[in-house]
């Protein structure tokens, strides 16, 4: 048996209005565990390679100690930063914080 999690997604009513927080519920949506990992370590291993370039950055005075990356988790489990085609128009949202060793 398949493990699942569940998220909770805003759903907003635009039929009511343009007010998004006044007419917005929160709508649980079940997706495969595995899924959802495999694609949090995909993301990861390209966040992994982005971040490798600025190690090699010497041509500033500056360091890169810490970096927050904020991901989109679609409602099929799909991760990606908002506007990069995160399936779903319901979404939740996943924060890594790296910290230098």
């Amino acid at each position: 048996m398949s493990k699942k999690v569940t998220l909770f997604t805003e759903k907003y009513d635009t039929k009511r209005g343009d007010n998004k927080s006044l007419f917005s519920k929160r709508v649980p949506t079940t997706i495969e565990l595995e899924e959802l990992q495999k694609n949090i370590i995909e993301f990861n291993e390209n966040i992994s390679i982005i971040i490798e370039s600025l190690k090699s950055d010497e041509s500033t005075d500056f360091l890169l100690d810490e970096i927050t990356i904020n991901a989109e988790i679609g409602l099929s489990g799909s991760v990606g930063f908002m506007g990069t085609g995160v399936s779903g128009a319901a979404k939740a949202g996943i924060s890594f914080t790296l910290k230098k060793k």
